[in-house]
């Protein structure tokens, strides 16, 4: 199963900038630059079981959301929004921790939330992963 953990790991091997900045589950709000990795419901999505059994399923469905808290200049903030789409645009047969994901989709784009209480921009990206069962 792919987990948080190993999205969270994955992300900050990418990034540099991202080194002691980013969690699982929550920020840092006291942090001008900071990444939380959430998990997301289904939205609809059940699991998916091929004809034959669980043995007979490869691959799984899971999605997680990106919160990017980065600085109160929103020209810096929409910049590294988009370098972190991007990092998951197109992504395919990459190795997350012991997980191999298949593919990532993180939808139409970042999404801007606004500023928090002390005016430090944020955005979400809400990505569907698709990743090799590796309970077999």
């Amino acid at each position: 199963m792919l987990t948080l953990e190993e999205v969270k790991d994955w992300l900050e091997s990418q990034d540099d900038a991202l080194k002691d900045c980013i969690a699982v589950g929550g920020i840092d709000g006291d942090k001008e630059k900071y990444v939380g990795i959430y998990p997301l419901g289904p939205a609809g999505d059940a699991q998916r079981i091929c004809i034959g059994g669980a043995e007979q399923t490869r691959y799984q469905v899971c999605r997680m959301s990106v919160l990017l808290h980065w600085t109160e200049n929103a020209v810096t903030a929409e910049n590294k929004a988009v370098e972190l789409y991007n990092r998951f645009y197109g992504l395919s047969h990459v190795s997350m921790g012991k997980t191999g994901v298949i593919s990532a989709d993180p939808g139409p784009g970042p999404i801007p939330v606004g500023k928090d209480a002390n005016g430090i921009c944020e955005y979400v990206i809400q990505i569907k992963f698709r990743y090799e069962r590796n309970e077999r």
